[in-house]
């Protein structure tokens, strides 16, 4: 059975699903997987977002980039019927990032201008971010105006976060954060994001629904969800640089398939993480933290994203603390990826054929 591929618009953990043509919708991307099992992926920008688009793209229908887009078609979902059985298993996962680094990434990627000598440039930034303010007080601004340098951070930051974060938040003066804006600068627990929305996940709470891989913890949950979910094909590529999707540092692509998650102790003593140098779709964002963040500006991201922080377990951060925010505990009390608890509800599912 190859790959079919469907977009599902509802799910949870593992579980069942009960589906039928209907509409796409991105970023809940659950793929069809050989033996009837689906993999749903809710990416928030700044997450790997865009790598992890085009990894699935590629499993869902062989084709590369652009080409893929054609092949992904639609599903609805509902409950089953009493006594009706669901037709197919369902993984859910939510990938998160700590808010400092997130914040600064977006940033540097959709807010600020190029750096010096800098060639890219994010086209879907300049056609359509609208910020509610601009450099040193002015009323609105887009793509560009603010400068990648810590002064002109510093600035935005002390706009940024003069409101609560969510829909309706107004910022000092009035505006508010919308579109492209929205979805790249508010915290992932307030993202208008279709899958990050309470009703989304049933109001159910977020390691119930998904299971939560953090980003900074990514070398100890990766090979057990390429396996689990059949995507070795797909992420051992020539068409990647260097031949995979992504590589733990210090590792062949090979070597970084062979690592097995382990059971982690949620209360017990964590290693001190350690930035990775940029390659692949990491950035180096991790690397600049202290070159952008002050105390005082951490401090003002710690409230604006609090939600984020309890919700995934992640430690408040200051630079006069150490380099890089740690990853804290897993989400899950009962470990890491491996051992995380999986939400189980009876579902049913019908993918949809390829365009």
């Amino acid at each position: 059975m190859t790959p079919a591929a469907a977009i599902l618009e509802r799910g949870g953990g593992i579980g069942f699903d009960q589906c039928s043509a209907g509409s796409y919708s991105w970023p809940g991307i659950p793929i069809g997987l050989p033996g009837g099992n689906y993999l749903e992926m809710c990416v928030p920008t700044k997450c790997s977002f865009s790598t992890t688009d085009k990894l699935l793209r590629f499993a869902a229908g062989d084709l590369w980039n652009n080409q893929a887009r054609s092949t992904i078609l639609g599903t609805s979902c509902r409950n089953p019927a009493p006594g009706e059985a669901g037709n197919a298993t369902k993984r859910a996962y939510l990938i998160v990032r700590n808010p400092y680094e997130r914040l600064l990434s977006a940033f540097l990627g959709q807010v600020a201008a190029p750096s010096s000598g800098g060639s890219h440039r994010d086209q879907d930034a300049r056609a359509h971010l609208h910020l509610p303010f601009g450099p040193n007080g002015s009323s609105h601004a887009r793509y560009g105006a603010f400068q990648p340098t810590p002064e002109s951070f510093a600035d935005f930051v002390l706009q940024l976060t003069a409101k609560p974060p969510g829909l309706g938040g107004k910022l000092h003066g009035g505006g508010q954060l919308q579109g492209f804006a929205s979805d790249h600068l508010e915290p992932i627990t307030s993202s208008p994001r279709h899958c990050l929305r309470p009703e989304y996940r049933w109001g159910r709470p977020w390691q119930d629904y998904y299971t939560v891989l953090k980003l900074e913890q990514q070398t100890d949950w990766y090979a057990d969800w390429v396996r689990d979910n059949r995507l070795a094909r797909w992420t051992q590529s020539r068409r990647w640089p260097g031949g995979c999707f992504w590589r733990a540092p210090n590792k062949s692509c090979a070597e970084t398939l062979s690592v097995r998650s382990v059971t982690v102790n949620a209360s017990a003593s964590l290693p001190k993480r350690r930035c990775q140098a940029a390659s692949g779709h990491n950035t180096g964002t991790c690397l600049t933290l202290r070159k952008f963040y002050t105390d005082a500006l951490a401090a003002l991201v710690t409230a604006y994203a609090a939600e984020d922080l309890k919700a995934f377990s992640y430690p408040a951060w200051l630079p006069s603390w150490g380099p890089a925010p740690e990853a804290g505990p897993p989400v899950s009390e009962r470990g890491t990826y491996g051992q995380t608890r999986a939400a189980s509800w009876s579902c049913s599912c019908r993918g949809s054929k390829y365009s």
